[in-house]
């Protein structure tokens, strides 16, 4: 039997860009009350960046987290106002600049915890989202 921890030890280490952080499901993935933090950026055409996270109710499992991946665009972007997330473009000095400005965001880390989830969605919910997303490139938080 493969553990979670186990899966997401081997997701960690396929897909390092996403700071699959493992200790935290070697201490969490059996607590109640663990809920799952999904940390994300956005980063424009310049280069410049705003970061966010969300916290879901639950615990994520390594297939949820194969989810996201797999649906995932041709680069390894999201829409988060596509998925319930917030889009972090108007948090840029200016808003939405029609020059440097996409919809793209990225996940940058996963991990357990036990704050309070700060959306009514599961980790599940998140998953399910994406499984049947088709990324809207033209969208505008």
């Amino acid at each position: 039997m493969i553990t979670t921890l186990s899966a997401m030890a081997a997701l960690a280490e396929k897909h390092p860009e996403l700071g699959i952080k493992t200790e935290t499901f070697d201490r969490l993935e059996e607590h109640p009350h663990a809920n799952t933090r999904i940390r994300y950026l956005y980063r424009d055409a310049s280069n410049y960046k705003q970061s966010d996270s969300v916290i879901f109710s639950g615990a994520i499992t390594a297939e949820e987290c194969e989810t996201l991946i797999a649906h995932f665009d041709e680069y390894g972007g999201f829409i988060p106002g596509q998925v319930g997330m917030p889009d972090l473009q108007d948090r840029m000095t200016g808003g939405w600049d029609e020059d440097l400005d996409h919809p793209f965001h990225e996940i940058t880390g996963i991990e357990l915890t036990l704050s309070p989830a700060d959306t009514s969605m599961t980790a599940a919910d998140l998953a399910d989202r994406f499984s049947g997303i088709s990324w809207d490139p033209e969208h505008r938080p």
